[in-house]
């Protein structure tokens, strides 16, 4: 693999080439993490009924303070479509205004959808590999190491992500069947920055809602004749 080198940085992100005339990938830092799978592939069922399982992440652009990132990302996309001669339409472009979508916390920023079937290289806030291929064959240590990337790239958490802008020309492997032109995403490394409040609630502490469950039940059959108690 041909190393990365840098060819432009904005505030917020940096734009990489493989090599001297590969891929170009975009580093978005400082941007908050949404439906994350890094360390087990996600499964997804279309609606034509075929299954597909990889790794996903929904990296979330603070408008406030992210526009020059979100211009470098929009820059390689138009590249793309220029260089394959084709106008994508907005809905199939991996970059959304999340103020269209009706998810609460996608407000005020740009979001964009990655996936990859390869999976990311994950590093901690230091820049330390979570899991080395090269150290971890498999077994119980690579099952903890790969539950560890899961806690660690949590929804809600801030991350600094490499992502790789692509063209996918409607033509799938090994089926006939035409799918519309996109501008798609992977994610292909993504590093740790901060913890925020996750986005789902995750387990609540029901500690304070219970009192003893003795068996003095003095209540009868629990129906004083209001059946649904005016609901």
């Amino acid at each position: 693999m041909a190393a990365l080198k840098l060819l432009e940085t904005v505030k917020n992100a940096k734009l990489f080439q493989e090599g001297e005339d590969g891929p170009k990938y975009v580093l978005l830092e400082r941007v908050r993490l949404s439906f994350p799978a890094i360390g087990h592939k996600k499964r997804d069922e279309g609606d034509d009924g075929n299954v597909s399982e990889k790794y996903k992440a929904t990296p979330m652009l603070p408008k406030a303070t992210h526009v020059e990132a979100k211009d470098l990302f929009v820059k390689v996309m138009n590249e793309l479509m220029n260089a394959n001669k084709v106008k994508i339409p907005p809905e199939y472009r991996c970059i959304k205004n999340g103020d269209d979508t009706e998810r609460e916390e996608y407000q005020g920023h740009w979001v964009i959808s990655c996936s990859e079937t390869r999976r990311p290289a994950a590093r901690d806030s230091k820049g330390r590999l979570i899991l080395d291929p090269k150290e971890v064959s498999g077994g119980d240590e690579m099952e903890a190491l790969l539950d560890q990337i899961d806690q660690t790239f949590y929804a809600g958490c801030w991350v600094n992500i490499l992502v790789r802008p692509w063209y996918f020309n409607g033509e799938a492997r090994g089926k006939s069947k035409k799918y519309p032109k996109r501008i798609c995403a992977g994610v292909s490394a993504i590093q740790f920055f901060k913890d925020d409040k996750p986005f789902s609630a995750g387990t609540i502490d029901d500690s304070g809602v219970w009192g003893s469950a003795d068996n003095d039940d003095d209540t009868g059959s629990g129906n004083d004749g209001n059946d649904d108690d005016g609901l």
